[in-house]
């Protein structure tokens, strides 16, 4: 491990105990403050914060969030992530007193921080508190590093490494700290929020730190990397972890290919059926240097649709027509037939979406809800619901995405399909595929029901191995 991580991991149980952040079933969606919106980009960080009661807004329902944070609110938030547990706001004297008496004893400000305590806090004030109450060391891995076109200082570089501060784009492409700018609500909630995230990713090693990359943009990130760390992502609470990449030119050979690397990723949302916690796609935020990458990658809600009700609305609709296929099958069914029965009905009740494909404008019918209920959808939508239907029956299945070429074309085009295990031998199965275009009703095409796991159809190719699939169904 990392000597960062070592000088600051005597802090994490202090945090999990104060906090209960990350150890807990996902909070509540709810977020009642009127000057937050569900498309600010602080909006996670200040929705996981307010519903576990770290930040709260005004009596009048707002959190102002582009105003600027006072040393006093910083410096109680910080040391509640250092893990000062027992601290009490005083029934005689400023609110703040106990705070600062504790952090100017131990260190973590000093008497001018103290006479001007009611002011807004900079950036390069924020980072010496963090630093300094976490105690955090300035080691050899970030020697060297320029992470920051407009200082050096030696704090914003260790929080940059950590992924904590992130930066502002600059002119000449790198990164610009403004340490001297106050810092704003809603940064410090971001600030905070990553801390403590941070910590708790190393404690439950949903941090990932991918060794000694290649120059080449696929060794950097190989689909079992990408697996391991969409994984990660999918289980954890809120729906946020940090990866790290160190080598030769990391941050070189990822920062031209983010395009890439964010589409892959959201991609891969479509392996398992159904949404995830009510999210869609997946935004990632890059830092780095020549040798070093910090990625934060966070699970979100991009489609201005209500996924999370269209989420469980397919689940009730699905529960009923499994129930329906059910009864129309002989009792010596086996898990072949009952895939080819599931099957059957979601060609003949749903139609591909051809307009959406056309307009790139597929969101609403990228989902199990889109097949179920509105009978019209694309690859990912037949899929989910093919999935979420085969799981109904006890059919252990998964996505595999990747590329499919139409009519012997040589250019492919994003595709999902389903490979399932049936009576105990795996298949692939495509039921877009089995669905006429244009529709035609009544009629079902049976030459991608199923093929064999070790083999695929020609006009196919899998993005991940068998085995790479196989490996995260749980």
């Amino acid at each position: 491990m990392n000597k960062l991580f070592l000088k600051y991991a005597s802090g994490i149980i202090a945090v999990v105990v104060i906090f209960s952040l990350f150890s807990v079933a996902f909070a509540d969606d709810g977020l009642p403050l009127s000057d937050v919106n569900s498309t600010d980009w602080f909006y996670n960080d200040v929705r996981v914060m307010y519903n576990k009661k770290i930040i709260g807004g005004y009596p009048d329902g707002t959190f102002l969030p582009q105003n600027y944070a006072t040393k006093a609110e910083a410096l109680k938030l910080v040391m509640g992530a250092a893990g000062y547990s027992m601290l009490t706001i005083p029934e005689n004297g400023p609110w703040y007193s106990l705070f600062a008496e504790t952090a100017k004893k131990d260190g973590i400000i000093f008497d001018g921080f103290i006479a001007t305590i009611g002011e807004a806090i900079t950036r390069y004030e924020a980072a010496d508190i963090i630093v300094r109450a976490l105690k955090l060391e300035y080691t050899s891995d970030m020697i060297g590093l320029d992470p920051f076109s407009d200082t050096d200082d030696k704090n914003a570089t260790i929080l940059n490494y950590m992924g904590i501060f992130l930066g502002e784009p600059g002119s000449d492409g790198k990164k610009l700290f403004s340490g001297d700018r106050g810092l704003k609500r809603c940064e410090l909630s971001a600030v905070i929020y990553r801390t403590m995230k941070y910590i708790q990713d190393v404690n439950d090693l949903s941090y990932k730190t991918f060794a000694d990359p290649k120059t080449d943009f696929g060794d950097v990130f190989s689909d079992s990397d990408v697996m391991s760390a969409y994984t990660a992502l999918i289980n954890d609470d809120d729906g946020e972890i940090i990866i790290s990449s160190k080598g030769n030119n990391a941050w070189e050979n990822v920062k031209d290919n983010m395009g890439k690397i964010t589409g892959r990723f959201n991609f891969i949302l479509s392996l398992y059926s159904g949404i995830m916690k009510g999210y869609n796609s997946i935004k990632i935020n890059a830092s780095g240097y020549s040798q070093s990458l910090t990625m934060l990658l966070r699970l979100e809600n991009s489609s201005g649709i209500d996924v999370l009700s269209r989420s469980s609305e397919a689940e009730k609709k699905a529960e009923e027509i499994y129930d329906r296929i059910w009864e129309e099958l002989p009792n010596d069914a086996d898990e072949k037939a009952t895939a080819k029965a599931i099957l059957e009905y979601l060609v003949l009740n749903c139609k591909y979406d051809t307009e959406a494909r056309d307009n790139g404008d597929s969101a609403a019918s990228s989902d199990a809800y889109a097949c179920l209920i509105d009978g019209r959808a694309v690859c990912s939508g037949y899929t989910s619901a093919f999935n979420l239907l085969l799981k109904k029956a006890g059919i252990t299945c998964v996505g595999s995405s990747g590329v499919a070429y139409n009519n012997g074309s040589s250019e492919g085009e994003d595709h999902i399909w389903t490979l399932a295990r049936l009576d105990g031998v795996w298949y692939y199965m495509d039921a877009t595929w089995c669905d006429p275009i244009p529709d035609k009703e009544g009629r079902v095409s049976y030459d991608y029901l199923m093929i064999p796991a070790d083999s695929l159809w020609s006009d196919h190719s899998a993005e991940f191995t068998f085995e790479e699939l196989t490996s995260y169904i749980k």
